[in-house]
């Protein structure tokens, strides 16, 4: 009885460790299908980020006057 029990944890350990490789391979495989569209995105709110504390400070250095 106590060999069932065993064998049943192994069971369910092994397809807890299968189900997380399956996510981390669809993960894995859609980030690098999306790389390109995510990286440009990030640069251009990086770049507009940029923009808006340049205007900011330009705005704010002529009232300081």
């Amino acid at each position: 009885m106590r060999k069932r029990v065993l064998s049943q944890r192994g069971q369910g350990i092994v397809e807890y460790i299968l189900i997380t490789a399956l996510v981390a391979l669809a993960a894995i495989t859609i980030f690098k299908a999306f790389r390109a569209d995510v990286s440009t995105a990030y640069r251009k709110a990086g770049d507009a980020l940029v923009r808006g504390v340049d205007d900011g400070l330009a705005s704010n250095s002529g009232s300081n006057e």
